[in-house]
């Protein structure tokens, strides 16, 4: 489950965000942004990543989904009991996404990053 913000978030600066208070100034997305039907597929893709690693670098911890796309990686942040105000309850809320590289995963590993299950 992703809220409407971190959908946003993700989609950031592309066409895909229709929100006016996110596209009154128009920006670049920080990173490629993912693709639309790839994001779509999500649920069922969750039970499948190449890796996950739980990051305990900054507030609360969260999990870091890692797949492989054609030519590239996909890191998936998970905030782990994430309140949900317009539900009333607690869920794992998917936060963003973005491509990274897998060298860049790796150096991360043992400074506050752990690798839970799979391979980096």
């Amino acid at each position: 489950m992703g809220t409407d913000l971190n959908v946003q978030h993700t989609f950031r600066g592309t066409d895909h965000v229709t929100v006016a208070s996110t596209r009154a100034v128009p920006r670049q997305p920080k990173a490629a942004p993912l693709d639309l039907d790839w994001y779509k597929g999500m649920p069922g893709r969750l039970a499948h990543p190449r890796a996950v690693l739980l990051d305990k670098t900054s507030g609360e911890p969260v999990f870091l989904l890692v797949y492989d796309v054609p030519g590239q990686n996909v890191k998936m942040v998970i905030e782990i009991n994430s309140w949900v105000k317009k539900a009333k309850a607690t869920f794992n809320t998917m936060q963003t996404g973005r491509f990274v590289t897998l060298n860049d995963l790796a150096a991360t590993i043992g400074a506050g990053v752990t690798l839970i299950e799979g391979r980096i």
